[in-house]
C-alpha cells in the first residue's frame, strides 16, 4: 500500500467562518467556531453549524472515530432540512441526525434519532454525527452538507449549511517491492530463488504475523516454497527503507501445463489495519509445449454450389509454450460423403517450434445431393500438450447448392454510434458477409449523409445512395481491396466507419439539446460466376443494401451529437514514466457538470484499455434504466475518483476513461490516458533555468464593447494596450480570442487574427503591438453574443485547440487534408510549413508562465460552476504550478456596475473572483483609462523558476541534485504532494538563467 497525501481543494459553501475547533461526542460543541449558510430564498433559514471545520486530528488507519456537529436554527422562519451527504474523501460517512440534549450532543441513540427529512422551527436545535474510518494513508478532507429535501421543479437546489470534514491517518503502512515475481520458464529439476521487501512507509511498528501461499487451483504452486520461513511477530520500523527481505524459491520436479496467468500469491499478513493481507503475484512456468488452434470450435465453409471446385479454409496449429510441440494424427472423421478433405500432405508428427505456427488447408468439395442439405464432419488430432483442456478437435460444417451466387449482407444491419460531442470522434465495425454459394470480389464502398434533422419534410430514415464518399460526418476508415474471389462463401471481412461531428453540424444544434444524424454505408461486389449477359461483361454487380447509385434506401448509420456538459480536471492523464511490476501515484480526477442542471452519470468505465490501466475510488452507480438510476452530477457537487497505471512492459500505452450520462441531453465525455513502461528504477532528469521572461499572454475581450463604450474611449484603450505590448520583450507569446460562445462550436476559443494570411499570435515589441490593434479591431460586429469568457478561455486553453501535431507532422494545404478535430495551421515559429494541429498550436508552452486578461461590460455567462473555472485555470499549467497563472480583470465594478461618460457596463463579480483568486489585478472598465492597470504585467517577471517537476515518483533518500556541475545537498526540497524539487530562491543552489539542472533519484515502486 502506498502512502500518497491526497489534497483536496474543496469549495466550502458557508456565509462565514473562523477559528477551527475539535468537537467530541457527548459534549458541548458551543463556541466561536460557527459557520452560517443562508438559503437564497426569501425570508432565509439560517442554520448554523459548530464546528465550522469538524478535525478529528490522527486516527489509526481501519478504526473509527465519531465527532457530533451542532446546528442550530438561528433564523426567523423554519429550516426544511432534507439529505445530508458528504463530497470529498470516502472515508467521512454520515451516522446520523438526532435530537440534542440539554441544547448539546450526547451521541447517537434509537431514542434520539430524528428520520429525515424534517422541518425544524427557529431557534430548533439538533445534532449530526460524522464517522471518520481512514483507508489508504495520508490526509482526507471532505465537505459535509446539509441539504434542502428535493424539489424536481429546480434546476439546481445549494446546500443550506456546509462544514468542512479533515483528518489523517497514522499507523503502520505494509508497502512490498516488487509486488509481482516472475520465475520464467524452468527445465525439471532446476531451481530459481527470487526475493521482495517488505517495507514500512507508516509512524508505527509493522508487526508481520506471517508470511504465507495463499490457496490456489494450480497445481504448479506446489513448486512454490518461502525459503527460510519468515519468523511469526518480525517487526519492520517505521520508515523503514531497508525492510524484510523475504526470498521465494521455484523448484520444478515434473513438467506441468503451461499457464501465462498468475498462478497463486504469497500473502503477506500483518497488523496494517486497513490492508491487514498484502499479496505479491506469482507466474512460473516449466518448459512445456501449449497447443492453440484457430479457428475453434468450427470451420464452416458456408454454401458451396455443386458446379464449383469446392470451398476452402484454413486450420492454423500455434505452439504458444516455451518447448517444441508434436501434433500427431491428423484425419478428418465422420466424413461419409468423403466431401471434407486435407488438401496438404502434412508430416506426422508435426513438430512446431515455441512461438511458430503451421497452417493446413482444408477442402469442401459438393460432389452432389439435395439443395440445402448440410454436410459434418470432424478433424481430430493429438499434441504432447499437458494441459488436459488442450483442443483435440476442430468441427467441420457446409451447405449444399445446386447454383452459385454471390450474395453479401452488412452485420449489423444498422448501426448506432450512440452520442458523440464535438471534438470527439468514435469509429465502428461492420462485417461484410458472404451468405452466397460462390465467391465475391471487392469493388467499393461509398458513404453519404442522410436528410438534414433541421429541414422539415425529409423523409424519415431513408437515405439517397450516394456516388462516392459523399458524407461530412461518416468517414470510411478501411475498405476491403479489390481482390478477385476474395471473399469466399461463409466467410466475412471487416469494414471500419468513423463518425467525427464537423462544424457544419452546429447551426441546427440548440445549447441543450442533440441532434440525430442519419447516414448510409453502400458496399457493392462483383460476382464472376455470373456473367451479365445484358450488359456485356463477365460478371454481375451485387450490393448491400440492395440498390444502385440514387436509389433511396432505409438508412444505416445513426449518430447523435450535442453540446456536453460534462469536464473533467485534469481533461487527460499522461502518467510518468513507471517501473515495470510498480504503479504509478494515483492520479486524482474530478468530474465537473459545467451545464446549467444536474444530470445523471450511468457509468465510468476504460475504453480500450488494457490491464495497464485501473481505476479507484470508483463511487457505486444504480444501472441507469428507463430514465432512472445512475448517480447526480450537480453544479456545486463534483465527483471524484481516481486511475493508476501499472505497466506490463516498456511500450508506450494510450486509451481512455469513458464517462457515460442518461440524460438524453448530454453526450458521454472522453478522457485520454496515456503512459510508458520503464525497465530501470535509475532515472536522471535535465533542466534549462529559464529567466523568467517567457510568458504566454492572452485576451480575452467582449465583442460587444462598440455597443456600450465611447467610439474615441475605446480607441484610446486599444491603442494604450498596443503601448504595454510594445514595451514587452519577443519572447512574450500574445494572443486574442472572443468571449462569445453563442455557437457552442469548434470556433470557441480559438485565436484571431487580424484578417486572412495574418499570425494566429503576435509577440512583444513594435510590431506585435500595432497587430494587435488590427486584431481587437477585427474581432467582429456587435451582436447575438453570448458572453462566456471563462469557458472561452478554458476551450482555448485545452484540446482539441492546443493539439499538437502527429509524430511526424502530417503537412497539409486545407482542414479536408487533416483528420478531425485538427485543422490545417500554418506555423507562427516556423514560416513555411503548414501542419494539421488544433488552431492554438504553438501558442500555450509547457515551460511559460501564463497571463489572462478578461475585458468586458458585462457578466460572465459561461455555463460552469465558477469553481470549476478557478480550479482548471489554476491546474492548466500541472500539479504544484498555480504560481505561473494570473488572471486580469477590465470589467464592471462588482456588485453595482458603473458608468460614466466612457461607456457603462454590468457588473463583472464572476471575472473578478478569478482574477482575484489567481493573483492578478481589478481595473474598472468605465475608468478614464484602464489599459494602465496592465502596466508592465509581463514586463515583471514571474522570476527564476523554482518548481522542477520530476518524470517519475522518486524514493526521496536516493535523490542527488546537481546546479551548472556543482552538486547540491542543501538549499532545495523534495514536494511530495507535486513530486518535484523546490528550491530555495535565496538558497546557495537556486539556478540562475540558463544552468542546467541534473536530478537523479531511484524511482518508487507504488502498489495497487
Amino acid at each position: 500500500m502506498s502512502r500518497a497525501l491526497t489534497r483536496w481543494a474543496i469549495p466550502l459553501l458557508l456565509s462565514g467562518c473562523s477559528a477551527t475547533g475539535d468537537a467530541t461526542p457527548g459534549t458541548d460543541a458551543a463556541g466561536d467556531d460557527t459557520a452560517t449558510a443562508v438559503d437564497a430564498s426569501a425570508p432565509a433559514a439560517v442554520l448554523s453549524l459548530t464546528p465550522s471545520t469538524v478535525s478529528f486530528g490522527a486516527v489509526v488507519g481501519g478504526t473509527a472515530k465519531v465527532l457530533s456537529v451542532l446546528a442550530v436554527n438561528v433564523g426567523t422562519v423554519p429550516a426544511w432540512v432534507g439529505a445530508l451527504t458528504v463530497v470529498g474523501s470516502p472515508d467521512f460517512h454520515v451516522l446520523g441526525v438526532y435530537d440534542t440534549t440539554a441544547e448539546a450532543c450526547a451521541g447517537l441513540s434509537e431514542e434520539r434519532l430524528r428520520p429525515l427529512p424534517f422541518t425544524g422551527p427557529p431557534g430548533d436545535t439538533f445534532c449530526i454525527d460524522v464517522e471518520y474510518r481512514p483507508f489508504g494513508g495520508g490526509d482526507d478532507v471532505g465537505l459535509l452538507q446539509v441539504n434542502p429535501p428535493l424539489e424536481p421543479t429546480l434546476a439546481l437546489q445549494e446546500p443550506i449549511a456546509s462544514a468542512a470534514l479533515q483528518g489523517y491517518e497514522i499507523g503502520p503502512e505494509i508497502w512490498l517491492k516488487p509486488v509481482a515475481l516472475d520465475f520464467g520458464p524452468l527445465d525439471v529439476g532446476d531451481q530459481k530463488e527470487l526475493t521482495f521487501t517488505i517495507e514500512n512507509q507508516g509512524d508505527a511498528e509493522l508487526v508481520i504475523e506471517a508470511v504465507r501461499k495463499g490457496e490456489t487451483d494450480f497445481e504448479i504452486f506446489d513448486a512454490i516454497s518461502v525459503v527460510p520461513e519468515v519468523p511469526a511477530d518480525s517487526v519492520v520500523a517505521p520508515s523503514s527503507t531497508t525492510g524484510f527481505k523475504v526470498t521465494v524459491r521455484f523448484n520444478p520436479t515434473q513438467n506441468y501445463p503451461v499457464t501465462y496467468s498468475t498462478i497463486g500469491f504469497i500473502e503477506v499478513l500483518s497488523n496494517d489495519a486497513d490492508e491487514p493481507i498484502a499479496y505479491v503475484k506469482v507466474t512460473a512456468q516449466t518448459k512445456s509445449a501449449k497447443l492453440q488452434v484457430t479457428p475453434t470450435p468450427l470451420i464452416d465453409f458456408g454454401i458451396v454450389a455443386e458446379t464449383t471446385p469446392g470451398s476452402t479454409r484454413t486450420v492454423t496449429f500455434t505452439n504458444v509454450g516455451t518447448a517444441d510441440l508434436e501434433v500427431t494424427g491428423l484425419a478428418i472423421e465422420n466424413n461419409a460423403e468423403n466431401e471434407f478433405s486435407i488438401d496438404d500432405v502434412v508430416e506426422d508428427p508435426l513438430v512446431i517450434e515455441p512461438n511458430n505456427y503451421r497452417i493446413v488447408n482444408l477442402r469442401y468439395k459438393n460432389t452432389g445431393g439435395a439443395e440445402g442439405e448440410v454436410e459434418t464432419a470432424k478433424l481430430v488430432f493429438a499434441s504432447s500438450d499437458l494441459d488436459p483442456a488442450a483442443p483435440t478437435s476442430v468441427d467441420l460444417r457446409a451447405s449444399r447448392v445446386k447454383e452459385a451466387f454471390c450474395v453479401i449482407e452488412l452485420d449489423p444491419v444498422k448501426v448506432d454510434f450512440g452520442t458523440i460531442g464535438y471534438g470527439f470522434e468514435k469509429t465502428m465495425t461492420l462485417n461484410i458477409r458472404n451468405v452466397g454459394s460462390a465467391p465475391c470480389s471487392p469493388f467499393s464502398v461509398s458513404v453519404g449523409d442522410g436528410p438534414d434533422p433541421s429541414q422539415p419534410g425529409s423523409p424519415p430514415g431513408n437515405c439517397e445512395i450516394p456516388n462516392g464518399d459523399k458524407s461530412g460526418t461518416f468517414i470510411v476508415t478501411n475498405e476491403p481491396p479489390a481482390i478477385k474471389d476474395l471473399l469466399q462463401p461463409g466467410q466475412s471481412l471487416p469494414l471500419q466507419v468513423k463518425f467525427a461531428p464537423t462544424a457544419s453540424i452546429w447551426s441546427s444544434i440548440s445549447l441543450d439539446g442533440l441532434t440525430t444524424l442519419p447516414g448510409i454505408v453502400h458496399v457493392t461486389m462483383l460476382d464472376y460466376a455470373n456473367p451479365d449477359v445484358v450488359n456485356g461483361t463477365d460478371y454481375t454487380v451485387v450490393s448491400a443494401p440492395p440498390g444502385k447509385i440514387g436509389d433511396e434506401v432505409i438508412c444505416n448509420l445513426e449518430a447523435k451529437s450535442g453540446v456536453a456538459n460534462m469536464a473533467a480536471i485534469p481533461t487527460e492523464v499522461a502518467f510518468e514514466k513507471t517501473t515495470v511490476g510498480c504503479a504509478s501515484k494515483m492520479t486524482d480526477i474530478t468530474l465537473h457538470n459545467t451545464g446549467a442542471a444536474p444530470l445523471d452519470v450511468c457509468g465510468i468505465t476504460l475504453n480500450s484499455c488494457g490491464p495497464e490501466f485501473k481505476l479507484k475510488n470508483i463511487p457505486a452507480i444504480p444501472p441507469c434504466v428507463d430514465g432512472a438510476g445512475g448517480i447526480k452530477l450537480a453544479e456545486a457537487a463534483p465527483i471524484l475518483f481516481g486511475v493508476v497505471y501499472v505497466p506490463q512492459d516498456t511500450s508506450k500505452d494510450g486509451c481512455a476513461i469513458v464517462v457515460t450520462s442518461g440524460d438524453a441531453e448530454t453526450t458521454s465525455l472522453t478522457i485520454p490516458l496515456s503512459g510508458e513502461g520503464a525497465s530501470s528504477w535509475a532515472q536522471t532528469d535535465s533542466f534549462t533555468q529559464l529567466s523568467g521572461q517567457v510568458v504566454d499572454v492572452l485576451f480575452v475581450v467582449d465583442e460587444n464593447l462598440p455597443l456600450t463604450q465611447s467610439p474615441a474611449h475605446l480607441e484610446a484603450e486599444f491603442n494604450g494596450l498596443a503601448s504595454e505590448v510594445a514595451s514587452w520583450p519577443a519572447s512574450v507569446h500574445v494572443g486574442v480570442i472572443s468571449n462569445n460562445i453563442a455557437s457552442q462550436g469548434p470556433e470557441v476559443g480559438r485565436l484571431r487574427t487580424a484578417g486572412a494570411g495574418q499570425p494566429r499570435f503576435l509577440t512583444g515589441g513594435a510590431s506585435g503591438g500595432a497587430a494587435l490593434v488590427a486584431t481587437l479591431e477585427a474581432l467582429g460586429a456587435p451582436g447575438g453574443v453570448l458572453g462566456g469568457g471563462l469557458d472561452a478561455a478554458w476551450r482555448a486553453l485545452s484540446f482539441p485547440n492546443t493539439a499538437p501535431p502527429a509524430d511526424p507532422p502530417k503537412s497539409c494545404n486545407v482542414d479536408s487534408d487533416c483528420t478531425k478535430p485538427q485543422v490545417c495551421v500554418q506555423s507562427v515559429l516556423n514560416a513555411g510549413t503548414t501542419v494539421c494541429a488544433g488552431w492554438n498550436w504553438e501558442f500555450f508552452r509547457e515551460d511559460a508562465a501564463l497571463e489572462l486578461v478578461f475585458i468586458s461590460d458585462v457578466e460572465d455567462s459561461s455555463l460552469g460552476n465558477l469553481s470549476f473555472y478557478i480550479d482548471v485555470l489554476k491546474n492548466v499549467k500541472g500539479p504544484g504550478e498555480s504560481d505561473l497563472v494570473r488572471a486580469h480583470a477590465v470589467v464592471g465594478d462588482s456588485g453595482t456596475g458603473c458608468e460614466s461618460t466612457a461607456g457603462k457596463a454590468f457588473p463583472g463579480d464572476r471575472y473578478i473572483e478569478v482574477a482575484t483568486q489567481l493573483g492578478g489585478k481589478v481595473g474598472s472598465i468605465c475608468a478614464s483609462t484602464w489599459a494602465s492597470v496592465l502596466s508592465k504585467t509581463p514586463g515583471s517577471p514571474f522570476g527564476l523558476d523554482t518548481h522542477f517537476p520530476l518524470t517519475r515518483a522518486p524514493l526521496p533518500e536516493t535523490i542527488d541534485v546537481v546546479v551548472a556541475g556543482d552538486t547540491c545537498t542543501t538549499g532545495w526540497e523534495y514536494q511530495e504532494d507535486t513530486s518535484a524539487i523546490l528550491f530555495d530562491a535565496n538558497g546557495p543552489c537556486m539556478p540562475q538563467e540558463n544552468e542546467t539542472i541534473e536530478i537523479t533519484y531511484n524511482a518508487l515502486c507504488y502498489s495497487e
